[in-house]
């Protein structure tokens, strides 16, 4: 059964891959750190165990039609 990993660099996601668990080591040996997650996405931080989506602000711009 495969699995999904989140690829991380500084403690954001940078990628996500799916392979078969016995192949994890595959991943490790090249120097990733990776965590199995079903709910990790690209752009995610990895804080104190879990994956927090980053916050998004809305950047509104007005428009001045004068």
């Amino acid at each position: 059964i495969n699995m999904k990993y989140a690829i991380l660099e500084n403690d954001i996601v940078i990628n996500c891959v799916v392979c078969d668990p016995e192949n994890e080591h595959l991943l490790t040996e090249q120097g990733l750190t990776v965590i199995q997650s079903d709910d990790a996405h690209i752009g995610d931080s990895y804080i104190d165990g879990e994956f927090v989506k980053p916050i998004i602000e809305d950047i509104s711009v007005e428009s001045d039609n004068t």
